[in-house]
């Protein structure tokens, strides 16, 4: 396990870095949303460029540099939100599991408190409602629910609405005709 200031360092360095490294790029991602040290590009010009954005990046700092991952089949993961690119130019989001994910969750059987179990349904859910666009709710609420009966809990005790009303932060991400999506994390050399 790394140190507990880990994120906290890598949140200042980035937060010193990115100005700098953006400013004095010829060619600007389209899109670029960070949280901590893993980043979220839109890159609207040629593969050629991209890999010289890459390199400029890298030139930035001699003890870190950036790896990337591009999307398969219009498809990437950023956090536990997989974006795919549509055929109009939009992005669409939905929660995103890891192969070896199980939708194992804590068992209503178990003997904890039941407002510890209730807080796992309502995670769920507000993590759908959250992340997901209005094509992919509906099934991500299905799936939590199926998930949760596997737990061990009640059809009746199981709610796919969240209470809180929907909160949007910031702008949408805007229509382009990306190049390609893709993930940029540094790793320390």
């Amino acid at each position: 396990m790394g140190s507990p200031l880990s994120p906290v360092l890598a949140d200042l360095f980035m937060e010193e870095f990115e100005p700098t490294a953006l400013f004095s790029a010829d060619l600007k991602p389209s899109v670029w949303i960070r949280y901590v040290d893993d980043t979220f590009v839109v890159w609207p010009h040629s593969p050629q460029d991209l890999q010289l954005f890459l390199q400029h990046l890298n030139s930035q700092h001699n003890d870190i540099q950036f790896i990337m991952e591009k999307e398969q089949d219009g498809r990437i993961a950023f956090l536990d939100v997989e974006v795919s690119s549509l055929q109009d130019g939009t992005l669409s989001r939905t929660v995103y599991r890891k192969p070896t994910h199980t939708d194992r969750y804590l068992n209503n059987r178990s003997f904890h408190h039941s407002s510890i179990k209730a807080s796992v349904n309502r995670t769920l859910v507000r993590r759908a409602y959250n992340i997901c666009d209005q094509d992919h709710l509906k099934p991500e609420l299905h799936h939590i629910f199926t998930a949760l009966q596997r737990n061990g809990f009640k059809s009746r005790q199981i709610k796919t609405q969240d209470p809180r009303p929907l909160q949007t932060s910031g702008s949408p991400i805007p229509k382009v005709n990306p190049l390609g999506t893709l993930v940029l994390s540094p790793s320390p050399t």
